[in-house]
């Protein structure tokens, strides 16, 4: 018997694991994959944003941290403590 997700409910669960998930980078790494292709494979690929302090458990590293808070245009104003703290869009 075949089943069939909607693509958001796997956009929605990724995205909520990318946030509040305690588990090594490695286990987000492999999310971010396999919902990367999907979002691929169905033309819904619009890109990601890294989330901020705010947006990830007190104690985890975000996705990306601004110099003096602020965010600048320049490369060496900002770094990416962990590049898996992301959140996905879709068409």
């Amino acid at each position: 018997m075949s089943k069939t997700i909607h693509v958001e409910k796997v956009l929605d669960y990724v995205n909520d694991m990318l946030a509040t998930s305690t588990c090594v980078p490695d286990v987000r790494h492999g999310m971010i994959l396999v919902l990367s292709e999907i979002l691929h494979k169905t033309d819904n690929y619009v890109g990601f944003r890294y989330l901020l302090d705010g947006e990830v458990p007190e104690g985890q590293e975000p996705g990306i941290r601004w110099s003096d808070g602020e965010r600048t245009d320049g490369y060496r104003d900002r770094e990416y403590p962990d590049d898996t703290r992301r959140q996905y869009g879709m068409r």
